[in-house]
Formats: C-alpha cells, sequence, structure tokens
C-alpha cells in the first residue's frame, strides 16, 4: 500500500484482462475486417512480385541463351520428340483398343439387312450408313445419347467401331430397268471392348444410333427398312491386335531413351532453352508455389487480426479510465458497493442491481451512525445515471439518510465547500469516462479536508460486465 495515497493497492493501474478480451471480442467484425484487408494487401504483392520475378527471368534468360544453329535445331528435335511421346503415353492409357486382352479379345458382330428399297436408291443408302459407322457419326450420336457411360475421346471410340458390307455380286453393270436393280443388302457392324459386358453395351448403343440415323436417312435417300438380323458375342486371339501394342510399347520405350539420350547430351545453354520450350510448370513446383501464397495470405490474414487485438490494447491501456468493477477492485482500497448497468434493454437487470446497492448502503450508513451522505460524481451524467442516482437518493432518504448529488466535482470547486458540510462521500464511477486521474484528485481533496469516503458505486457500460453482473447478481 502506498502511504501517500492509502486508497491505491499499488503505484501501477492494474489490468483486467478478462474484460481486455472481452473488448477484443465484441469488435470482432473490425478484426475480420482488417484481416481481409491484409489478406487482400498481400495478394497485391505477390501478384507484383512474382510478376516482376517473371520479367526479369525471361530478360535474363533471352539475354544469356545463344546458341547455334545445329544446338537450335536439336533443341527443336527433342521438344517434338517429348510432345510426340507424351501423346502416345496419353493414347496407351487411354485406349480401349490398347487396354483389351488380345488373347481373349471380347467383340459383338451385328448383322443388319437394308431392305425395300427402290434398288437405284440401294448403293446411296448403303454408303450413308457406312459413312455414319466409319466417319465419325456414330461416336457422336452415342456419346451425346450417354455422354457419361461414353465419356472418352471420339478417337479411341471409333478405332473400336468396324463395319463392312457383304462382298459379292451385289452391285453389278445393268442395262438400267427396274428387274435389274437389286432390292436388299447385308452390313455388318463389329465392335470391341475391354471386356463382355463392355462390347454388348457398345453394340446396343450404335443398334440405338442407328435406329435415330434411319429417320434421317430415309428422308434424305428415300424410304427403306433397317433391321437387326442378328447379334453374336465371340472371343477370340488377335494377333494383330497383339503385335500393334507391342509396337506402340516399344515406340514409347523408344521415345523415353532417346530423350533421355538427348538431353543428357545437352549444354547448359540447351537445357535451359528446352526448359523455355515447356509451356507448364513442373507439377511439383506448380504445388509449391500454391501452398507457399496460401500461407502467405493466410499469415496476412492472421497478421491483420493481431493488430486489430494489439490496437485494442493500446487504447485501453491509454484510455486511463475505469474500465470494469474487476478493475476498480485491483486498484483500489476503497469500499465496493457494487456495479450498476446503464443498459436500456437491461432495465430489468438494472433495476435489480440498483436495490442490491441500496441494500448494501443502508447497511453500512446502519452500522456506522452515518445521517448524512454526498453522492458525487467526477463527470457530468446523462439521463439514465441521473436516473439512476436519483433512485438510489430516494431509497436512502426513505431510510432516513439524508443525501447531497454533486457532479463534474473537479471541475466546479463551489461544490466542495457542501460536500465537505455532509461529513461522508458516495463515489459515483462511470466505466470510460472516470479517469484514475479524477479519482486521485478527489481522494487528495477529501483527505485533505478530513471527509471521509464510505465507499464507491459503479455505472457501467453494455457488453460483456453487465453480462457478467446479471449471472453474479
Amino acid at each position: 500500500m502506498n502511504g501517500n495515497q492509502s486508497w491505491k493497492k499499488t503505484e501501477e493501474a492494474g489490468i483486467d484482462l478478462a474484460q481486455l478480451l472481452c473488448r477484443i471480442c465484441r469488435k470482432w467484425k473490425y478484426a475480420v475486417a482488417l484481416g481481409i484487408a491484409s489478406a487482400a494487401l498481400a495478394c497485391c504483392l505477390l501478384y507484383v512480385k512474382n510478376g516482376q520475378k517473371v520479367l526479369e527471368k525471361d530478360f535474363s534468360d533471352i539475354q544469356e541463351i545463344e546458341l547455334t544453329q545445329e544446338e537450335q535445331q536439336a533443341v527443336d528435335d527433342t521438344a517434338l520428340a517429348a510432345e510426340e511421346m507424351q501423346k502416345l503415353e496419353e493414347y496407351l492409357e487411354n485406349s480401349v483398343l490398347m487396354q483389351a486382352d488380345p488373347y481373349h479379345k471380347h467383340s459383338v458382330v451385328s448383322l443388319y439387312s437394308i431392305d425395300n428399297t427402290a434398288g437405284r436408291n440401294l448403293l446411296k443408302i448403303t454408303e450413308g450408313y457406312l459413312t455414319f459407322l466409319t466417319n465419325g457419326g456414330v461416336t457422336e450420336a452415342i456419346k451425346e445419347a450417354d455422354n457419361r457411360r461414353w465419356n472418352m475421346d471420339s478417337s479411341y471410340l471409333q478405332e473400336i467401331i468396324r463395319a463392312w458390307q457383304r462382298t459379292d455380286d451385289t452391285y453389278r453393270i445393268t442395262n438400267g430397268t427396274e428387274g435389274d436393280m437389286p432390292k436388299e443388302t447385308l452390313l455388318y457392324v463389329e465392335v470391341t471392348g475391354k471386356n463382355a459386358k463392355q462390347a454388348e453395351q457398345l453394340s446396343e448403343s450404335i443398334q440405338e444410333a442407328l435406329e435415330e440415323y434411319h429417320a434421317v436417312l430415309k428422308k434424305e435417300c428415300g424410304k427403306h427398312t433397317l433391321t437387326l438380323v442378328s447379334s453374336m458375342h465371340k472371343i477370340t486371339a488377335d494377333s494383330s491386335l497383339q503385335t500393334l501394342q507391342r509396337d506402340k510399347r516399344e515406340s514409347l520405350k523408344g521415345y523415353r531413351s532417346s530423350l533421355k539420350a538427348a538431353l543428357d547430351g545437352f549444354s547448359e545453354e540447351q537445357k535451359l532453352a528446352y526448359g523455355l520450350t515447356e509451356e507448364e510448370p513442373e507439377k511439383d513446383e506448380l504445388q509449391e508455389s500454391n501452398w507457399f501464397r496460401g500461407k502467405y495470405v493466410l499469415l496476412a490474414f492472421a497478421g491483420g487480426i493481431f493488430l486489430h487485438c494489439v490496437i485494442c490494447t493500446c487504447l485501453y491501456l491509454l484510455s486511463g479510465t475505469v474500465n470494469s468493477a474487476s478493475e476498480f477492485r485491483l486498484n483500489y482500497n476503497i469500499p465496493f458497493y457494487g456495479s450498476i448497468s446503464m443498459t436500456e434493454k437491461l432495465d430489468k437487470n438494472r433495476r435489480q442491481r440498483t436495490e442490491y446497492v441500496l441494500n448494501r448502503l443502508r447497511l453500512s450508513c446502519r452500522n456506522q451512525g452515518i445521517q448524512r451522505v454526498c453522492l458525487t460524481a467526477s463527470t457530468v451524467l446523462d439521463e439514465t445515471e441521473k436516473k439512476c442516482l436519483n433512485e438510489i437518493a430516494q431509497g436512502l432518504k426513505e431510510s432516513g439518510i439524508e443525501t447531497l448529488q454533486a457532479e463534474d466535482v473537479n471541475r466546479d470547486m463551489s461544490q466542495w465547500d457542501r460536500i465537505a458540510e455532509q461529513g461522508h462521500v458516495l463515489m459515483i464511477c462511470r466505466t470510460g469516462k472516470t479517469a484514475h486521474r479524477n479519482i486521485d484528485e478527489e481522494m487528495e481533496f477529501y483527505q485533505h479536508n478530513g471527509i471521509e469516503v464510505m465507499g464507491a458505486v459503479l455505472f457501467e457500460d453494455a457488453g460483456c460486465n453487465s453480462w457478467s453482473l446479471k449471472r453474479k447478481g
């Protein structure tokens, strides 16, 4: 305890950490806004910094690379070989034909009959179906009908579909009479799948597509009938498919070997030039870059929130005012009778707290034999505070205690004589308004003039304090 200022517990002002934390949390919107602003600023800085690095790198690379014609041609050939190798890898990975088992190749052969035509139109109709089956029309039709099942490149789908017409003397030189014209022809469609189920599903999809195309061709080439005669599933050992798959894999192996040999033989300048021809960055570098940028932005967001906390803490420390009941008890030895919330929304709670403070004041006055009390405030009170102070004064008066009210006593010196006449003082403090300096000035005056301070009552703002006092009360 300070000997000169006995009303103070310590020379250094204590801080109510719970109140400080509550004040920071109550202004969370400002924290989020400041965090977003910091993250946006970080994004702008990253964009400018990365753009500058790219420009500097490109400029330095262009200035430093000087290749002869033969060296440049080697770089171009290697880049072309790498592109072809990538396409071949993609083909081997996605092609149905390359994934089929050549020793047990699953196929479905369907036989269609085209009849009920005028002889002169039969050739045109047959060629129309063949064109539809072999030139991409059927693949687009089945993908449009069920893209979920046939979600693959049209070229991979087209290579497992074969169609042909029976080769015999159906089409022969005639004298132009109707009786010499053929009346029907047969059309074969064979599909291959990775397994029996896929081959059968593809055969059914082609049948549906041909039925829809029949109506289109009927309008263009004349009336005719397309009939599915039979459809058979077969399993065969296809040596040509085996040879094709082996050749493709050997080609890929050769590409990789030649590419590695070419890169190993490159000079530093050629390696740098070859790296510039690649349009996309390496996957690992791209992931690392994205991770770094995301981490940088998150750190900036967290930094904005931290800055908000620092600002709130500085304002709290520099305010120099009483901020909570806990802080008042922490700093002063003055008897404390309680706190009252000034929030209009908590008017019921305010009346309860006022009654609680009144009961404690009555009991203290009776025990100490006090008959006259001056209710003093170091600040100017608003309407709600005056109303509350009048309720306290009226309650004390009903108990036979004479009261006197005084506001802004640190500035209005004329009230000090009346305060001295009362003999006892009840200090009214206001959170956020009553400064510690004001309390010290009042206490020095009261101590110098022999005026006894019976205690203090605190008027509090809305927020965390009101809630906690409601719980305690």
